[in-house]
């Protein structure tokens, strides 16, 4: 099975800041348009992604991808405003959004992941993303990055 970019059936997708700076440590972004039809950024998250150590490197994949990563200001304020109560203010936009838009979360986060999947909202991890890149044969494994997502997946591993 090969990708294409921008394929038909694709979902819409609203990201956290978190993952987006990760794909972009990890030299992915490019490979998003080959998953996604569009990718979402609320203003809270755009927010937190300027304030990260790449920020310029975000600013120019952002800009570079313009029309594939858009900000949108669809959201149930009163829905947002609960969850932010549960999650980080950056994770509860993009849930509202997610929700109000009829589009799919992209989160690492383990209660974003929760209240998204409470609310029927589809989420795709880093892990998910990568297999989806491999198998569509858009982007071949590298040793390091596969270690390093072990070390993520370590760290977001629920602890007991």
């Amino acid at each position: 099975m090969s990708l294409k970019p921008h394929s038909i059936g694709h979902p819409i997708a609203v990201i956290d800041s978190t993952l987006l700076s990760r794909l972009a440590e990890l030299n992915l972004v490019d490979s998003l348009p080959y998953i996604f039809k569009q990718i979402r950024i609320p203003p809270e998250v755009r927010r937190e992604a300027y304030k990260a150590s790449n920020k310029k490197r975000l600013r120019n994949l952002l800009n570079d991808l313009n029309g594939f990563f858009i900000d949108c200001y669809e959201t149930d304020i009163v829905n947002q405003e609960f969850l932010k109560t549960i999650v980080d203010i950056g994770e509860a936009a993009v849930i509202a959004q997610a929700e109000a838009t009829n589009s799919v979360v992209i989160t690492d986060d383990k209660e974003a992941r929760n209240q998204a999947l409470k609310r029927e909202i589809e989420v795709f991890r880093t892990g998910k993303i990568l297999c989806l890149l491999q198998r569509g044969g858009s982007h071949k494994p590298r040793r390091p990055l596969f270690r390093y997502i072990n070390n993520v997946r370590l760290l977001v591993k629920p602890s007991g």
